[in-house]
């Protein structure tokens, strides 16, 4: 198992993925617990190498596992599920299975609420959790849902700060952008308004060297502006499509 997290690090996945496969061919009893880290390491490599139909093999081995491994009496084992049931949830999200997708995030959440007080350093996969379940909820086409499952990151990345951790990532940024779109779908431009400036304060605040970064930062400069043409506000409209057309200028010049 050691010697596979040393290959994902390097990352040689393939060769990984063999070392994998041969320890879960020995399976053993005394070793669920191990046969099921290596399930969900594999089933991570799968998903990097778009492989979702496999992750979800190996996600569902490794759980399988995990529940028999607490039910012999293992309960410390539980913590182990939240990551596992977020990933599986990104991934049945991938794979169109979005009903399934908001339930593995409903049983994380459901894990992880419990212990946030004694454990702060949980808020940022609780964060996680309440992400996947709003871009699930968007593929159902369940708006209110997701704008609210959106709005609760948002909060839990404020007790992120409380608690020392980073405030805000690429994957939260694109969240508020999800909530600031969803608001305009169903006519809310005020608050989409709102929820793009919250989205562009945090990519600004990420690493300018971040992959995506002026793409994602670019594109939201689009959307709001789009958004303030359609509320009469044509001065800040045109400020962003402005600083858009500057990006876009920039970008060519690169290449």
């Amino acid at each position: 198992f050691q010697l596979g997290n040393l290959d994902l690090a390097l990352p040689d996945y393939n060769q990984a993925m063999e070392i994998y496969a041969a320890l879960i061919e020995r399976q053993r009893p005394d070793l669920a617990d191990s046969i099921a880290k290596t399930l969900v390491n594999r089933g991570f490599i799968r998903a990097l190498l778009n492989q979702p139909t496999n992750a979800l093999a190996d996600y569902n081995n490794s759980l399988d596992l995990w529940y028999r491994y607490i039910k012999s009496g293992h309960t410390d084992a539980t913590n182990e599920l939240p990551t596992l049931l977020i990933d599986r949830a990104t991934t049945l999200t991938r794979l169109n299975q979005a009903t399934n997708a908001v339930f593995d995030c409903e049983t994380a959440i459901a894990i992880l609420k419990p212990q946030i007080a004694a454990h702060p350093q949980l808020y940022s996969l609780l964060g996680k959790a309440l992400i996947a379940e709003g871009i699930a909820y968007d593929q159902m086409g369940q708006l209110t849902n997701a704008i609210n499952a959106y709005i609760q990151s948002e909060n839990v990345s404020k007790m992120l700060v409380l608690n020392g951790q980073p405030s805000i990532d690429d994957i939260l940024a694109k969240a508020l952008s999800n909530c600031a779109n969803d608001y305009k779908q169903i006519g809310q431009l005020t608050n989409c308004i709102i929820y793009y400036n919250h989205a562009l304060s945090g990519v600004k605040l990420l690493d300018t060297n971040a992959p995506d970064y002026s793409a994602v930062l670019a594109k939201i400069l689009k959307c709001r502006g789009v958004v303030y043409f359609a509320e009469g506000d044509i001065t800040n409209a045109i400020q962003d499509y402005s600083d858009y057309e500057e990006w876009i200028s920039d970008n060519v010049e690169r290449e």
